[in-house]
């Protein structure tokens, strides 16, 4: 079964569109921004409940429609795998926020989706009949898949938060407990290639922030590090607090940033190649962290020293401002699938093997 193979919550888990799965009439998993939609987790009830009839009863297996849901209008598409459906929800924008950009993002999304719930199948059998060119070929496919979903979604938040419509929702949560999923997280990766990631942690730090922004950020900064960071070297993760401001410091023993380039490193899309590998970047990595540590009041701050590593510290605000306090909830740690689609620039499609399962 479907859900049985892909997880079917994880898969679509970090979608920022409302996504509900069902099955035989009910509802098999939603994502954060569906349980938001429909104020509350409602796994296991009857689709009805959720979904209007008309949308439930349609025979095509693919469509689109306009319809209301929990009183509000939005464009619901839908998309089926075997015996499971997915129904993902587009709420629009304000009409002056509604341009082409946003349109075509939408639909890339959608896309990226498609390929990466494919991708995952033809992985699954390549595994089970034992086919090693089979495999090869879609973890190169995987691989550029959540490179294309990491520049979609860098893209897309770099955009919502120019526009001021970025979603935003802050939780009191203790920023140890993200810095060390993180570090856990990406340290087995980087000691396939010799590289150190280490957290240093310190009494336990509570701030109101966005859990999920917060761990797209440090995927990025972290991204950034791994990048140039030579082999035999040691990322240092680490904290410090006042009693205004938490700071998350990422240091790297690479070569530095040159004064040049550092100048320009806010200016997305107007990067020149990697130094390192010679390729291209959209130049998106900074600017999302950025925009989300200024969501949180706060700001990236680099310091580099050419030869002598460099260190980026995200400070955000802690819970001094009424608008952004809100009940603590228990930390909930991020998707394996987040760290595969944040550090594609750095892994190689050979970390795409044998992760259909």
């Amino acid at each position: 079964m479907l859900g049985d193979t892909f997880g079917i919550g994880q898969l679509f888990a970090l979608s920022r569109d409302p996504v509900i799965c069902v099955r035989g009439g009910t509802v098999l998993s939603m994502n954060p921004p569906a349980v938001n939609l429909f104020g509350g987790d409602r796994t296991g009830c009857n689709a009805a409940q959720l979904l209007p009839e008309t949308i439930l009863s349609a025979e095509s297996e693919r469509f689109i429609a306009g319809t209301v849901v929990n009183g509000q209008n939005v464009t619901v598409s839908c998309g089926t795998w075997e015996d499971v459906r997915m129904y993902s929800f587009i709420i629009p924008a304000p009409a002056e926020n509604q341009t082409a950009d946003r349109a075509i993002s939408s639909s890339l999304r959608e896309l990226t989706n498609t390929i990466k719930a494919t991708t995952d199948q033809i992985l699954v059998l390549s595994e089970r009949y034992q086919d090693e060119k089979l495999s090869r070929y879609t973890a190169i496919l995987k691989h550029s898949s959540c490179r294309l979903k990491r520049l979609i979604m860098n893209y897309s938040l770099v955009d919502d938060c120019l526009r001021g419509i970025q979603a935003f929702s802050p939780v009191t949560a203790s920023v140890n407990a993200v810095c060390r999923d993180m570090a856990d997280m990406v340290s087995d990766l980087a000691a396939e290639r010799n590289i150190r990631v280490e957290f240093r942690d310190t009494e336990e730090i509570y701030a109101s922030m966005d859990v999920v922004l917060i761990q797209q950020m440090l995927l990025n900064l972290l991204c950034n590090s791994l990048q140039n960071a030579p082999e035999n070297s040691t990322i240092r993760l680490s904290l410090s607090a006042t009693d205004k401001f938490v700071s998350i410091m990422v240091a790297d023993e690479g070569g530095g940033i040159a004064p040049e380039v550092l100048a320009e490193l806010f200016r997305q899309y107007e990067l020149p190649p990697d130094l390192h590998t010679g390729r291209f970047s959209a130049g998106l990595g900074l600017a999302v962290a950025n925009s989300i540590a200024r969501l949180h009041d706060g700001a990236i701050i680099v310091n580099s020293t050419p030869g002598h590593g460099c260190v980026i510290a995200a400070r955000i605000r802690r819970s001094t401002d009424r608008r952004m306090m809100s009940p603590r909830e228990d930390y909930r740690s991020v998707l394996t699938d987040a760290v595969l689609t944040q550090l594609s620039p750095w892994l190689t499609w050979k970390d795409y093997l044998h992760t259909g399962d």
